[in-house]
């Protein structure tokens, strides 16, 4: 069951500790590894999968594809990566990547 309160403030917490150490000092390799190695950004780094697609629907926020499941799903335009083919509009889109997490969420893997 999600926990968008519990979600909301975990997040902030991380937040938050990424900052004090920040503020602490210059970590040890630079501040761009320590941004790297950060966990608030560690669902960015995620392994991305390649979804076959029929795009459905589009709004200004979001995709309703068909991926061949049982029913077709909403994903974030903000979570997808890369589309193909590469020379169309994304509502064209035959295929998307996104981070594995999210393909798994949504039971498209």
């Amino acid at each position: 069951m999600n926990d968008p309160a519990g979600e909301f403030i975990g997040g902030m917490l991380v937040a938050l500790i990424c900052l004090l150490v920040f503020l602490a000092g210059r970590p040890r390799g630079g501040y761009i590894q320590w941004l790297r190695d950060c966990p608030l950004w560690a669902k960015a780094n995620m392994e991305q999968v390649e979804i076959k697609v029929s795009v459905k629907r589009e709004t200004e926020r979001a995709l309703l594809v068909d991926f061949g499941g049982k029913e077709e799903v909403w994903i974030p335009k903000s979570q997808i990566t890369d589309w193909g083919p590469s020379d169309k509009d994304l509502a064209q889109a035959d295929c998307i990547f996104i981070p594995d997490w999210l393909a798994t969420a949504k039971g498209m893997v």
